[in-house]
């Protein structure tokens, strides 16, 4: 069986269960639900979040230590020598990649948490929280951009 087909099959069973699952109905009775198969998914899904979220983090850290020893060879060197502006390219260049990044990757979550909150209905489980982490997409991604425009700024009136 191809992911796809696999795929469709988990949807098309989440589709058929019209009856949320409570501990006075018996799924047995209702439709044949293959609760592994569900279980697996539920993990995957709450792995997923864990490890965008640990990303979203290594992104930060990354991010703001390329940006602050370019920042500190600039601040160094700016009256002296002339073409140390060039050295602000890369930062600006993965603000607006990372910021645009993180900001679109947080418009997919939605999808993703409506997703849990079905698994977890019909699991009888407690819908794990995954705002955390559209928060934090939609922060960096702003801060990103933000230090991308000041930074941009500053190479514009180098000139």
């Amino acid at each position: 069986m191809e992911y796809a087909e696999w795929l469709e099959n988990v949807k098309k069973a989440h589709l058929e269960l019209k009856t949320p699952l409570t501990t006075d109905v018996d799924p047995v009775k209702l439709i044949f639900m293959d609760t592994e198969l569900l279980l697996k998914e539920f993990q995957l899904h709450v792995d997923l979040v864990k490890h965008y979220l640990d990303l979203v983090i290594k992104f930060n850290v990354f991010y703001y230590a390329v940006t602050g020893a370019l920042l500190s060879y600039y601040f160094t060197n700016f009256k002296t020598e002339t073409l140390v502006r060039w050295s602000l390219m890369l930062p600006i260049f993965m603000s607006v990649l990372f910021g645009g990044l993180f900001l679109g990757a947080s418009r997919a979550l939605p999808r993703v948490d409506a997703e849990l909150g079905h698994i977890s209905r019909l699991l009888n489980f407690v819908k794990p929280e995954v705002s955390i982490l559209r928060y934090a997409l939609v922060a960096s991604g702003i801060l990103f951009l933000g230090v991308g425009a000041v930074l941009f700024g500053a190479f514009v009136i180098r000139t």
